[in-house]
């Protein structure tokens, strides 16, 4: 990784996407209600808990450059939508109907590419 990933640069990535659509529509959380860790595994690029208070971990393994680190936050924050939508996702690898809809609008915002977002 050419830059130090650590929670604070997560959290900044984080309030970034937060203020740019659709995530500003979303009623999302402030980051200072979400706790934001790194990881070093290579099982997941990155991976959202909820409870008392979610928690987005991005891995250093699995996301190289500022650009994944970005794509894999929004993806964490899609799935962060619908937990406060209520709505538990299903389908492979928990990617169902409502997060492809929301994927598709951040991808078609930020320039992701859909086939890699999930």
């Amino acid at each position: 990784m050419a830059f130090p990933l650590t929670p604070a640069i997560l959290k900044q990535v984080y309030d970034l996407l937060s203020v740019t659509e659709p995530f500003a529509r979303w009623n999302l959380p402030d980051s200072d209600e979400v706790q934001f860790k790194v990881q070093r595994g290579r099982s997941a690029s990155a991976r959202l808990w909820t409870g008392k208070k979610s928690v987005i971990a991005i891995s250093t393994a699995c996301n190289g450059h500022i650009n994944t680190v970005l794509s894999s936050m929004a993806h964490e924050m899609v799935h962060l939508h619908e937990h406060r939508c209520k709505i538990r996702s299903r389908g492979p690898d928990h990617h169902g109907v409502a997060f492809r809809e929301w994927a598709a609008q951040v991808c078609e915002a930020h320039g992701y590419d859909l086939k890699l977002f999930y």
